[in-house]
């Protein structure tokens, strides 16, 4: 399933909207019960979250820069399969690629920048 997933919208997350049994939990947590592989769409919000980032996101994340913390971000979701990247030039294709040779952050940490305050 492929659905919008990043900094400025973590509703995927942060929502429980769903219903699994008799439970109400977020997309993600739905769809690690019930199997269903997830692709986030709109990692970089139109290049939106590569700029004015709050400075513990990527501190949090160990990132080096607004770009690689967005990517970074989606892509360690818990149970996020895809972090889809919209790039129209070779340069930025070098520039998020670096991201991915970085270890994903373990689902603590991740789930820590919700409970961080700037």
């Amino acid at each position: 399933m492929q659905l919008p997933f990043n900094l400025a919208m973590p509703e995927a997350y942060a929502l429980p909207n769903q219903v699994v049994g008799e439970q109400r939990v977020s997309v993600l947590d739905a769809a690690e019960a019930l199997e269903i592989a997830l692709m986030g769409s709109a990692t970089l919000f139109q290049g939106k979250l590569t700029q004015g980032l709050p400075e513990f996101v990527g501190r949090t994340l160990g990132t080096a820069t607004d770009a690689e913390s967005a990517i970074q971000f989606s892509r360690s979701a818990p149970g996020m399969t895809t972090s889809l990247i919209g790039m129209g030039k070779a340069e930025h294709v070098r520039i998020n690629l670096q991201v991915a040779n970085k270890e994903l952050v373990t689902q603590e940490i991740w789930r820590n920048l919700f409970n961080q305050r700037r």
